[in-house]
């Protein structure tokens, strides 16, 4: 992620309709795998940016965070979070040390190893212990966004979780999200590509109050709605899978 968008990500995260409802649809999958009431897990968030997940992960045990950008790592601490330098592809914890292990929009950095990364967190997670990646959908939706904050790729589902099962892992759930928004996003996404945006910043923009609030309640029905009809397309994907 480009440093300047670390600070626009730290202002609006706690309130943004997308980081908002992106952390309802965690901590849904949580629960239904059966953690989202625990209080004694040993939890890492791989690549915690700036740190509001991280901050409400800590409700279900001890939570800790690594990230290869120093900036992420400054706006951790301001949060008090505990945390450390380091990268997703190299995590510096021992063998089966965690219970969950959280990568959110980390697998697709262009600094990153995607297969390499994954391995490390099932190398990193105890026995029976949770994974859960959420990535960006769709090669065709790659834009001036995905520059800004250092994507180098988008995938599919099933190339999540073809990744994901590479490396041992059980899928648990899977699923595209963010999927009603999906046709408006690639109306847009095309339309920048046919103007040839100039711009290198991501989506992440101020709304008001009232568009915000539109939003979240969207998602929410969107949630609600994915559990009796899973949709073929999103703009997100969310995968949990178990270490066996």
């Amino acid at each position: 992620m480009e440093e300047k968008e670390y600070a626009k990500l730290f202002q609006t995260e706690e309130t943004y309709w997308w980081n908002v409802s992106l952390r309802k649809k965690i901590f849904k999958f949580l629960g239904k795998a059966g953690l989202a009431s625990r209080k004694d897990l040993r939890i890492l968030d791989a690549g915690c940016g700036t740190g509001i997940l991280l901050k409400e992960l800590g409700g279900l045990g001890n939570a800790e965070g690594i990230d290869f950008s120093d900036t992420a790592l400054g706006f951790c601490r301001k949060r008090k979070l505990a945390v450390k330098k380091a990268s997703i592809d190299s995590l510096p914890f021992k063998d089966k040390s965690f219970d969950l292990v959280t990568a959110i929009n980390v697998i697709y950095h262009r600094n990153v190893e995607d297969r390499k990364a994954i391995g490390e967190c099932y190398r990193v997670l105890k026995k029976d212990g949770f994974f859960l990646v959420n990535e960006s959908a769709f090669s065709s939706l790659y834009s001036a966004h995905d520059r800004a904050i250092q994507g180098a790729r988008r995938h599919t589902k099933k190339e999540i979780e073809n990744m994901v099962s590479e490396a041992g892992f059980k899928i648990v759930r899977s699923g595209y999200w963010t999927s009603l928004l999906f046709p408006a996003v690639a109306v847009a996404r095309l339309a920048g590509k046919l103007v040839k945006e100039g711009r290198e910043e991501s989506d992440l923009k101020e709304t008001s109050q009232l568009v915000n609030s539109l939003l979240v309640k969207l998602m929410d029905f969107e949630s609600w709605l994915l559990d009796f009809l899973p949709l073929p397309f999103g703009i997100g994907i969310i995968v949990v899978a178990q270490k066996k």
